[in-house]
């Protein structure tokens, strides 16, 4: 335990402690190992050049899951195109990753002829996809309701946005795919589309819809070398929570921590792996147990 403490820099430790509220000393310091442990394995990782000459599409790149499974790839050598709305944003997003090896590429994934163009574009670069990650999408945080009371254009914003914006995606990737008899598409759920959240049903019906679709495809497109594979995050730590909230996270998660994106990266990254080859159609939830059901009475 003293050897992984001494991992995580104090500045680390700070950013965590400050980010989150927290004050206590014997909390910090259980996060702050649990977390290196995990950058042990991230490091290990990192030598495995696993994705050489791999060309990986992700979408949503500059938002804060999206980035960690980007760096991931390109980690593990891979070629990637980060994907979003706004190619400014994922330039600012990535600015401190310089890499030959990583293309940006504006895409609204609602705009079937921005999507088609995005795909095509990368085909005359790379004259291939060998993985697409879908990880573009978004929740109604600010505009959460109960749906009696929910605005038209928010259900459909968050079912174009999550829904219709992957099979779009897969749609135009996996034709490439096809011809190669070759690829790994992954797509991100959500635990709320599994166990659902009052206010936020046109968000759960989405990631739910993502889940039915990633085993539908799998059949699809199966007899053509494509697996299609779900990972479905629980809450990450994205430095916004309180520390009574924080509190509350890890008293109902089994592992008593809370999870990164970069252990969502670690998921995404197996499934698109040579180790994973004979895995299709599957979901796997990573919230530390969070999901599971209720810890005694």
């Amino acid at each position: 335990m003293k050897f992984i403490k001494k991992l995580l820099p104090r500045s680390i430790k700070n950013k965590i402690k400050a980010a989150a509220g927290i004050t206590n000393d014997t909390r910090i310091m259980q996060i702050s190992a649990d977390i290196a442990s995990r950058k042990i394995a991230k490091s290990v990782a990192a030598n495995n050049i696993k994705f050489k000459n791999k060309i990986v599409v992700v979408t949503g790149a500059s938002g804060f899951i999206g980035k960690a499974i980007a760096l991931r790839f390109l980690e593990d050598g891979a070629v990637v195109y980060a994907c979003g709305r706004n190619k400014e944003k994922l330039e600012k997003t990535f600015e401190d990753t310089p890499n030959s090896s990583l293309f940006f590429l504006q895409m609204d994934i609602t705009s079937s002829d921005s999507v088609k163009k995005a795909f095509n574009t990368i085909l005359e670069q790379h004259k291939k996809i060998d993985i697409l990650v879908n990880c573009a999408g978004g929740s109604a945080r600010d505009d959460w309701s109960y749906i009696y009371n929910q605005k038209d254009e928010v259900i459909s914003d968050i079912i174009n946005t999550n829904l219709y914006g992957t099979l779009l995606c897969i749609k135009y990737a996996s034709k490439c795919m096809i011809e190669n008899h070759y690829g790994k598409i992954i797509n991100i759920a959500s635990t709320v589309g599994v166990g659902g959240k009052a206010g936020f049903s046109e968000y759960a019906a989405s990631k739910a819809g993502i889940i039915g679709a990633t085993k539908s495809l799998a059949i699809e497109l199966g007899e053509h070398g494509i697996t299609v594979n779900c990972v479905t995050p629980g809450i990450v730590n994205r430095g916004d929570f309180s520390e009574s909230k924080l509190n509350e996270i890890i008293e109902k998660n089994c592992l008593r921590s809370i999870g990164t994106a970069d252990d969502i990266s670690y998921g995404v990254t197996f499934f698109a792996s040579d180790e994973a080859n004979f895995i299709t159609g599957q979901n796997v939830i990573i919230d530390g147990g969070r999901s599971l059901g209720l810890k005694g009475d």
